[in-house]
């Protein structure tokens, strides 16, 4: 009977070849089943995932620190995830499209509280991340993972950015340790060239000491001579006043010489006028002779 009923379905294409298809339907429903599970996270590559960063640098030691550009670009370099790199409004789109599986958040915060490690008390450094609930469960279970991978990447980062400015500040004391020490040798030159120029200055003083000594003792004979130079001023001054009447007489008699120079002027005219008749005279005594 049962070998009638295959002969029967091997006669009815139909009905042989629905019975084909739901035989495959588990079987392959097992198959992917079994590729969904088998390994998840072996090919997370292509797994969307967005990183905002909203942290905003800040300083620390005298150096720029800036946790989350460093941690987006060590992610740039980590092909474990389909990493999207994109604004929070992108994100929050991207999220409603079904387009990411998770969205994960640097707080605008990050690097404040990463320069708070070495304080009394640090504040956490925390991220915020956001898993589609719409997508399967495997999802976001691979997107817990990218997490904690990215958790791993921001502590390496900030014990990069820490350890840099660490040795930065040493080399900077570093530096300042040469700095000092070579004023110290300058001061203490400084010191011997002062002490120098103070051995200099006392002798120097001696020398002046000595020089207005000696001055004292050449000007002491010079106050008995200062009645005899007043004396001598004074006759000097009445030979002035002399010396003035003088040169008014003087005046008064070049005004007189040329006075008397004038006069001398006009006799010689008068004179000149006279020989002139003279000379006519003369010359009519002898034409009288003549006759």
């Amino acid at each position: 009977m049962i070998k009638d009923e295959f002969k029967f379905i091997g006669k009815n294409k139909l009905i042989l070849l629905s019975v084909l298809v739901i035989t495959l339907i588990p079987f392959l429903y097992c198959i992917f089943f079994l590729k969904s599970v088998w390994d998840p996270y072996g090919d997370t590559k292509n797994l969307p995932v967005a990183v905002v960063n909203l942290d905003q640098p800040v300083t620390y030691q005298g150096k720029k620190l800036d946790v989350g550009a460093q941690t987006l670009t060590k992610l740039k370099k980590n092909h474990q995830l389909g990493w999207h790199f994109v604004s929070e409004a992108e994100a929050k789109k991207g999220m409603k499209a079904d387009k990411y599986y998770t969205v994960i958040t640097l707080p605008k915060d990050f690097s404040k509280n990463a320069a708070t490690v070495l304080d009394e008390h640090p504040k956490k450094m925390t991220l915020k991340y956001e898993t589609n609930d719409s997508l399967n469960y495997i999802g976001q279970v691979i997107s817990g993972i990218g997490v904690d991978s990215l958790n791993s990447e921001i502590r390496a980062n900030v014990t990069n950015a820490y350890a840099s400015a660490v040795f930065d500040q040493i080399k900077t004391i570093g530096n300042g340790m040469k700095t000092a020490a070579g004023a110290a040798t300058q001061i203490d030159a400084g010191q011997v060239k002062l002490d120098d120029g103070i051995d200099q200055y006392t002798v120097a003083v001696s020398q002046v000491n000595d020089g207005v000594q000696t001055m004292k003792v050449k000007v002491a004979p010079m106050s008995s001579q200062i009645p005899k130079l007043a004396s001598g001023a004074n006759q000097v001054a009445g030979g002035l006043q002399t010396l003035n009447g003088s040169t008014t007489n003087l005046a008064s008699g070049v005004n007189q010489l040329a006075a008397g120079s004038g006069q001398v002027t006009s006799g010689l005219g008068t004179l000149q006028s006279q020989t002139g008749t003279l000379k006519s005279g003369v010359g009519q005594l002898a034409t009288d002779q003549v006759k």
